[in-house]
């Protein structure tokens, strides 16, 4: 359907009424976010602070914002968001999704980190320009994960543009 909002496509399977929930929680700053995503200079963060965050609608869902991950000696991972008790974490991007191989370094915190059982990743649908769909290019680039995820530590994962 055209109007839907947001858009979301999910790989493998989630606990009944997560995707829903965050989607819900992403329409309610749809106005903001489709401005903020065409707009010049401005920083994933900015979308983090409209979705996570005391008052914000996935932090009112039971997302805490920021959450750190030990993985030994290799380091630390940050999670944009992360649900203790469903084990899902979530990235929130704005645009360098896939010139940055932002979606790769996203997949690995997925993968890195024990705890993580589902993960989504909060994209554009369409870039600044204009001429770039990160949402349907994200869709299409983890498709070859789909039979995969099992094996890589994830039940579920969704793509969810706005």
């Amino acid at each position: 359907m055209a109007d839907e909002y947001p858009l979301s496509h999910v790989f493998g399977e989630f606990p009944e009424g997560v995707i829903d929930k965050l989607c819900k929680g992403v329409a309610k700053r749809k106005v903001e976010l489709v401005a903020l995503r065409n707009t010049k200079h401005v920083r994933s963060s900015s979308i983090e602070g409209l979705l996570m965050g005391p008052g914000q609608p996935l932090e009112m869902i039971g997302y805490e914002p920021k959450k750190t991950f030990s993985l030994g000696e290799s380091g630390r991972a940050i999670l944009d968001g992360y649900h203790p008790e469903l084990n899902v974490a979530l990235e929130i991007e704005k645009g360098r999704i896939l010139l940055g191989n932002q979606l790769y370094v996203d997949l690995y915190k997925f993968i890195a980190i024990d705890e993580i059982e589902y993960a989504a990743i909060i994209v554009p649908t369409i870039s600044r320009e204009g001429a770039e769909e990160p949402f349907r290019r994200c869709v299409v680039k983890m498709k070859v994960l789909e039979p995969k995820l099992e094996a890589l530590g994830i039940k579920g994962l969704a793509i969810i543009g706005y």
